[in-house]
């Protein structure tokens, strides 16, 4: 291999340390961008697997919306409200792969459904410990959607309200 020690370029020459540190960046950049290739190649293998994984028809399956942290100001009551909470739909038993992929591109405007109805909640029932009309609120709303896949229940955990 055959190491060019000098460049000549428009503004001028390179000098010889200048060059060699030229060099090994590049080579930093093409070792980086080999094993970031490589990386990917393995990605895909490792979804496959998870995608195969079998599911019980039977069972219902679970569509996670992740954590809501809401600060709920309703000034004609002059009441601050601190809620916390988790959220997963239950969808359909035998809910095939593709649906839950269509319904995880749904995941915002459901989580959008899921904070107005818990805002319209009166602070009662959000005191209420089985949550009933919480999970009601938010069942009317969802169903008013036109979902790939029926929901036939949220689950509600770590539900916390603080005022302040």
């Amino acid at each position: 291999m055959r190491i060019i020690k000098r460049v000549v370029f428009p503004a001028g020459r390179l000098s010889s340390i200048t060059f060699h540190a030229v060099s090994a960046l590049v080579v930093v950049l093409l070792l980086s961008a080999s094993a970031h290739a490589s990386d990917q190649k393995h990605e895909p293998a490792k979804e496959g697997k998870e995608a195969s994984a079998p599911v019980d028809p039977k069972l219902p399956r679970v569509l996670d919306l992740g954590e809501f942290d809401l600060k709920n100001f309703r000034p004609t009551h002059n009441e601050m409200a601190n809620i916390r909470f988790m959220l997963q739909l239950a969808l359909a038993p035998g809910t095939s792969e593709a649906t839950m992929a269509q319904m995880a591109e749904w995941r915002h405007r459901l989580r959008d459904q899921a904070i107005t109805a818990v805002r319209m909640a009166d602070f009662k029932d959000l005191a209420e410990p089985k949550l009933t009309r919480v999970q009601k609120l938010i069942m009317q709303r969802l169903k008013r959607m036109p979902l790939p896949a029926p929901v036939v229940g949220v689950y509600l955990t770590d539900f916390a309200v603080s005022s302040g």
